[in-house]
């Protein structure tokens, strides 16, 4: 399954008073603390509690309903999180860094913020590529990325496979696939893996099988497509 290889791991909601109250929920549950830090971790790159909407993006509701309010919850608990870390940064697990290396672990622990955020628009509503949410995530996505230290010499860097791969798997214009194989190439510098040729050759089977089923917005799910293509990605 896509993004439960991470294992390190349809309906849009509009501001309704039973949304909002969603929101407020997520909000008191967040600044409350459910028991998971909100520091970044020095060997992920992004945050505990970060890695638990993702477990909980994964999960599988029993009806449409349940499936529904998880996903305004999950939701407004991620939106409470990036708020919150924009006005007071959070701190890296390592003890001693440099100024460059704690700004690459704030822009990584952003990165993978804005990568949930497509995943759960994905996964949980069932948006297109080509949306306007999944779309304004990329673009800030891109915005971080050209920000931090790239390639050699490796930091923050190695950790950037899983929204590499989740940036190229919302890919469906020239110019977004032309940028997301320079990052990747740029990831296979800094690691020397072979799994990150394979990343890079499942995104270009997944934009062909796009390609083939005349999908140009994006509305097939990647999860899907790899399911067909027979991949099991190891994002880590």
């Amino acid at each position: 399954m896509l993004y439960r290889a991470l294992e390190t791991l349809p309906h849009v909601p509009s501001i309704t008073p039973s949304a909002a109250k969603f929101y407020e929920k997520a909000e008191s549950s967040v600044l409350a603390s459910s028991g998971f830090d909100s520091q970044i971790d020095g060997f992920l790159g992004y945050s505990e509690e970060l890695l638990d909407i993702l477990h909980q993006i994964n999960m599988k509701e029993p009806t449409h309903h349940q499936a529904s309010m998880n996903a305004d919850i999950l939701l407004g608990r991620l939106n409470v999180i990036i708020s919150r870390d924009v006005k007071q940064p959070p701190r890296v697990s390592i003890s001693s860094l440099s100024s460059q290396a704690g700004r690459d672990f704030a822009l990584c622990n952003k990165v993978f913020q804005q990568a949930t955020l497509i995943q759960l628009y994905r996964q949980l509503y069932g948006l297109a590529s080509s949306s306007e949410q999944i779309q304004s995530a990329i673009h800030t996505i891109h915005e971080m990325i050209e920000n931090m230290a790239q390639g050699e010499p490796c930091h923050t860097w190695v950790a950037m496979a899983m929204p590499l791969f989740t940036v190229g798997c919302e890919a469906y214009n020239e110019d977004q696939k032309t940028f997301i194989l320079d990052k990747i190439h740029k990831l296979e510098i800094c690691i020397g893996s072979l799994h990150v040729k394979i990343i890079e050759q499942a995104l270009k089977d997944i934009w062909k099988l796009r390609e083939d089923f005349g999908d140009y917005e994006g509305n097939l799910c990647a999860e899907y497509l790899l399911e067909k293509l027979s991949y099991n990605i190891v994002l880590f």
